[in-house]
């Protein structure tokens, strides 16, 4: 079972994207804050900047982390929490399908984590429209281009700095985010943070808006079956708006998701006798990168050149968790030279092991784990 009193599970919706409809109805607020004035000791290290038209947000921040902290709520199964999240300046999203940093540029990163427990969002952002990001696909891994829409769109501003210097005019990328978090616990406890930004003078991100809503579990009822279907179905396509709602409604009905993953699931695990071959090929070539012999390592490095990008998700796997500076980088380059010469290569199964795996580790079960353990060996 879940850990009710800390989290459940997550549910963002892009309702208006997706074309899904509403599942949500009355909802009671309990915090609320335009940051037109300085907020309360709820947030910590919160510095107001201006916007055009002296619109004041709390930021702008770079790699920083700052914390919400709300006590003392009333009873509630869930929590809505809506705010703006400004992208400002030139961020590096990603430069391949393949793994962050394909390119040789680490990508952009800002996260929303639920106090220590798991990340609701943790996502690669871009600048520009059509350039790729993973947002709001649930694996950084899973890029597509930005496009606009009623959840997306593109500011322009005349930012000044604390000492009232004015910068260079940039843009700012305005993302509406709404999250429905699963949650009985009389406090809340939330962390943003942004990585590999090169500082507020050129990257920086900031929030407007916030709001934070109880509602209760009658207003987010299961899934039927149609709904269950709908939601596999899409899982397993591209698009990253539609297969990222149908993936946090499952996430908000974790015995239900629990249960599709483990009627799923065989048909990842068992592979034919060939595939399995070279996937352990790959795996063992993979250690000996990390061989002290220069030799040995060299074989590897050009057997796995040799086997070609159908094995491109066990490398993306290895390239994640490579602890060598000499193997993560001839990972990177392996997976760069086969995006080149393959283009896209996530299948429907990549998609469906990949977002089916993150739905797994939202839910923060004993079971959702080691069933999402089963999709990343």
């Amino acid at each position: 079972m879940l850990h009710y009193t800390s989290f459940i599970g997550c549910l963002v919706f892009w309702l208006s994207l997706a074309g899904m409809g509403p599942l949500l109805s009355a909802a009671e607020r309990v915090y609320f804050h335009d940051f037109q004035k300085a907020p309360g000791p709820e947030w910590q290290n919160a510095p107001l900047s201006d916007r055009a038209r002296q619109q004041k947000v709390l930021g702008d921040y770079a790699n920083d982390t700052i914390e919400f902290a709300q006590a003392k709520l009333p009873p509630h199964q869930y929590l809505r929490i809506k705010f703006d999240l400004h992208i400002i300046g030139l961020w590096q999203g990603a430069e391949t399908g393949q793994a962050p940093g394909a390119a040789g540029v680490l990508p952009a990163i800002w996260s929303c984590r639920l106090g220590e427990g798991p990340y609701l969002i943790q996502a690669s952002f871009a600048s520009a429209e059509d350039s790729l990001q993973s947002y709001p696909d649930l694996d950084l891994r899973l890029v597509s281009p930005l496009k606009f829409g009623p959840t997306s769109r593109s500011l322009f501003s005349n930012r000044r700095d604390r000492w009232n210097n004015p910068f260079i005019s940039d843009g700012i990328i305005l993302h509406k985010i709404q999250l429905l978090i699963p949650h009985t616990a009389e406090n809340l406890n939330l962390k943003f943070n942004g990585q590999n930004l090169t500082g507020i003078l050129e990257t920086a991100w900031a929030l407007d808006n916030f709001n934070v809503d109880a509602l209760s579990l009658e207003e987010v009822p299961p899934l039927t079956p149609a709904q269950l279907r709908d939601c596999w179905q899409v899982l397993g396509e591209a698009p990253p708006e539609k297969a990222a709602t149908a993936a946090w409604q499952l996430v908000a009905q974790p015995d239900q998701a629990v249960s599709l993953a483990r009627e799923k699931i065989p048909e990842f695990i068992t592979v034919d006798p060939q595939t399995a071959r070279q996937r352990e090929m790959a795996k063992q070539l993979i250690t000996q990168l990390d061989s002290d012999s220069f030799a040995d390592r060299q074989e590897a490095w050009h057997r796995l050149q040799e086997l070609g990008p159908a094995l491109s998700s066990v490398v993306q796997q290895a390239w994640q968790r490579a602890e060598s500076a000499e193997a993560k980088e001839k990972l990177r380059l392996l997976l760069q030279t086969w995006a080149s010469q393959s283009g896209p290569q996530f299948s429907r199964q990549d998609y469906l092991r990949l977002r089916l795996a993150r739905i797994l580790e939202l839910i923060n079960s004993s079971e959702s784990l080691e069933l999402a353990g089963k999709l990343r060996e």
